[in-house]
């Protein structure tokens, strides 16, 4: 009888530490509960929630409470991020409302839907995120920054961004980023979004110290020490209201749940992480699932309602109440220059140039 030799079994070829392997397909889950977290909070975008929805509720509904509008909406929401927390749970797959929808109506019905809802909406944003970035960001933050410090360089590059062509060079660089990002991978895109979120954070947090600490009577002052320094404008505060009139914005429970619509609008993506569920550790999971999607809604309304809150009571209704009459309007298409009440003021100037056009007044 000849010996046998024990062989020891076949092991697993190692994988990297920083992701869960799939066993039916070997490839690795790079976001974490975490990171699934942070990406539905910034599809939300509280920060251009809170400053788009300022002006457009104050200009639309004026007896409406913001901070209470912005509850309304994210309690209604919070039942649509539970749905989708359960859908995720049961159905762990890369796609989203696509594999949601195939599974329960049919392909053709999936197809129609996601196609028009979700691919050509994320088509559009592309070029969307290039007129935001150009009018809502650098071209603002650039003007403000040359105005403070009379850096004239920086208020020709910030009137720059705002024309045709920054708005277009701003969005080729926003798509050439983002496709340069995506083809790196989600490992790469997570560490990104973990530094930005975080640094976005604390400097969300600073405005709320400040803004919690700050009185509105401080607030009036300071406004107007800034535009009268930087733009040559004076008392630019009380100019906007006397332009555009008072009004009564006393509070009104219908006017503030017809402005929930308007919260609702931006409140109504917690769940956009679902469209990478097959990239993400524990999808099956309905507790993590519940944290990821129904806790990034919580927050965010959370946040945005505290915010809401202290802009109101420190910034005053008035002023953005007061900016159609005054011709300072929030629509879509115009410079941006034209759409803060303080910097339009500050342009009316009556000297005969522009004062954001030309650089500050002397």
């Amino acid at each position: 009888m000849s010996a046998t030799s024990s062989t020891p079994p076949a092991t697993a070829p190692s994988v990297s530490q920083a992701g869960f392997t799939r066993k039916a397909s070997g490839l690795v889950r790079d976001f974490s509960q975490l990171d699934a977290w942070i990406y539905n909070v910034l599809a939300i975008n509280i920060v251009l929630n809170v400053a788009t929805s300022y002006a457009l509720i104050q200009d639309t509904y004026g007896h409406a409470s913001m901070w209470l509008a912005f509850v309304i909406a994210g309690v209604f929401c919070v039942f649509e991020a539970i749905v989708y927390a359960f859908f995720v749970s049961a159905m762990p797959r890369s796609g989203g409302d696509y594999v949601f929808q195939s599974r329960i109506f049919g392909g053709g019905v999936a197809t129609f839907f996601v196609f028009t809802g979700v691919t050509i909406a994320q088509v559009v944003f592309i070029g969307l995120a290039g007129w935001l970035g150009a009018n809502l960001v650098f071209g603002p933050f650039l003007l403000m920054l040359g105005a403070q410090y009379h850096a004239h360089g920086l208020i020709s590059v910030g009137n720059w961004f705002i024309t045709d062509w920054g708005v277009f060079v701003c969005g080729v660089a926003i798509a050439l980023w983002s496709a340069l990002v995506n083809i790196r991978g989600l490992r790469v895109y997570a560490m990104l979004q973990r530094y930005f979120f975080w640094a976005g954070f604390v400097c969300m947090l600073i405005i709320i110290f400040g803004l919690l600490f700050t009185s509105h009577a401080a607030f009036v002052s300071h406004i107007n020490r800034f535009v009268a320094h930087g733009f040559g404008t004076k008392n630019v505060y009380a100019a906007t209201i006397k332009a555009g009139g008072t009004t009564d914005t006393s509070f009104s429970l219908g006017a503030t749940i017809s402005a929930a619509v308007i919260a609702a609008f931006a409140l109504i993506y917690p769940a956009w992480g679902v469209m990478q569920a097959g990239e993400i550790k524990r999808a099956n999971s309905i507790s993590s699932n519940i944290k990821a999607i129904v806790g990034a809604e919580v927050f965010s309304f959370v946040f945005v309602a505290i915010m809401a809150a202290l802009l109101v009571s420190r910034a005053g209704s008035q002023p953005a109440v007061a900016r159609p009459a005054a011709g300072v309007s929030c629509g879509w298409g115009l410079r941006a220059w034209r759409r803060d009440p303080w910097l339009r003021s500050a342009s009316r100037d009556p000297r005969p140039r522009p004062a954001l056009l030309r650089g500050p007044l002397r």
